[in-house]
């Protein structure tokens, strides 16, 4: 994640300010009673790294939902951070930052790998002040959403245009995604899901949902905390799908669209009387 910030002295993360790399990640699951944030955090510029090593520093995560004003730090020196929070304090987006900052004054702070035009005198740090800068991250506590067994419709829905005759269209701006079909499109798609779901799974739903998934890999910075966008990203992490084929990944989340598709056609024309 590129991050720019303005700080008062170089930090790892904002742009080149410094050399090295934070990596932190972060992996939630909603349990019943409660919410849990695994973090795990990779670091490499050894300044910093021994500032984490003499407890001079530590990584700190701040957990944040604006729908129950919940707002809490943890801390840990250690690599990786297990998180547990009670349900009732989380609800819809809740966003997580990682930094690293200071557990102490340090008088001489003074980086290794410090770009060249932000080179001089060592800086006085403050205890507090960020030294690293991991970004932010967004998930939706949604307890009732069910990863492994989410039908499309939970991020997903089809809309009738204003428009009698155009082409499909998809919007992302909204909590769901939402394919929009012409006056004329939408009629022939009401009487069709009565008798030809998977046909339309593969018609209209997996070209929206190829088309998403490339969205959330090229434009994912546009969108992300959108909880049509976090939903597919939770219901690929589950699955072990991976996301990088939009094409084959789309195909995995609706379980062979097109296969089902074709079968269900040529059932339908068998039931016409039509030679198999």
């Amino acid at each position: 994640m590129a991050i720019t910030k303005s700080y008062p002295f170089p930090v790892l993360g904002n742009e080149d300010d410094i050399t090295g790399l934070f990596r932190p990640k972060f992996r939630y699951t909603l349990e019943p009673t409660t919410v849990v944030i695994d973090c795990e955090f990779e670091v490499s510029n050894p300044t910093i790294e021994k500032l984490l090593a003499s407890q001079k520093a530590t990584y700190l995560v701040q957990v944040e939902c604006g729908n129950t004003f919940y707002r809490r730090t943890f801390m840990t020196t250690d690599s990786s951070l297990s998180i547990e929070i009670p349900s009732g304090d989380l609800r819809d987006k809740v966003d997580v930052n990682i930094v690293i900052c200071a557990t102490e004054d340090i008088s001489d702070y003074s980086p290794d790998g410090i770009h060249p035009d932000l080179a001089g005198d060592p800086t006085f740090v403050e205890k507090g002040d960020v030294l690293a800068d991991g970004g932010t991250g967004s998930f939706v506590a949604d307890k009732d959403f069910d990863p492994l067994k989410a039908p499309v419709s939970s991020f997903m829905k089809i809309k009738e245009a204003d428009e009698k005759s155009a082409p499909m269209a998809i919007d992302y701006s909204g909590d769901q995604i939402v394919i929009r079909l012409s006056k004329d499109d939408y009629r022939n798609y009401a009487y069709a899901r009565r008798y030809a779901t998977s046909s339309l799974h593969s018609s209209l739903v997996l070209p929206a949902l190829i088309d998403a998934i490339y969205v959330i890999n090229n434009k994912g910075s546009e969108f992300e905390g959108q909880p049509w966008y976090n939903r597919i990203k939770q219901i690929c992490r589950e699955r072990d799908v991976d996301i990088s084929d939009p094409l084959t990944a789309a195909q995995r989340m609706l379980g062979k669209p097109v296969e089902r598709g074709l079968k269900e056609v040529r059932h339908l024309s068998s039931d016409n009387g039509e030679d198999e």
